[in-house]
């Protein structure tokens, strides 16, 4: 009887324990779900943080006559796609231009202005990074870039 007994403690003993582990384990769950949220993540699980953005962002003319500017920046490991963002000013209300698979993209039919970029990098369907820096800004100017 003493040894059933025992035995017995035994299997309450390592009962406790794997729930305790099971708890750990739903703990660690819910507070990587939560730090997904806070991210931007709409609560989907990833096993790697969100990437950083690329950095530095460079815009060029596309030529002395035209109205187009090139904007290019470094890969960003494992980016599957980028979004191009512009604005004209380097604080100002950004909107999409573009999203490509890999730089550079060309923003194209502009008006007579000023404009900046900013480029996201995406890695699988939904892991978007924070907006980069604002790119040198480039003007529009008649029919020429400058």
């Amino acid at each position: 009887m003493t040894v059933i007994r025992a035995i017995g403690s035994v299997l309450t003993a390592l009962a406790v324990l794997a729930a305790a582990d099971v708890t750990a384990a739903k703990s660690a769950q819910a507070s990587a779900w939560a730090a997904s949220l806070q991210s931007g993540s709409k609560g989907l699980a990833q096993a790697q943080p969100l990437p950083n953005p690329p950095s530095p962002i460079t815009a060029t003319c596309s030529g002395l006559v035209g109205n187009a500017i090139i904007v290019s920046w470094p890969a960003v490991a494992h980016a599957a796609s980028y979004t191009v963002y512009q604005a004209t000013t380097a604080n100002g209300q950004y909107t999409v231009v573009t999203t490509v698979s890999a730089s550079p993209a060309t923003a194209g039919g502009l008006a007579l202005g000023t404009f900046f970029y900013k480029v996201t990098a995406t890695v699988g369907a939904t892991w978007v990074s924070a907006q980069s820096a604002a790119s040198n800004s480039r003007n529009i100017l008649f029919v020429a870039c400058a």
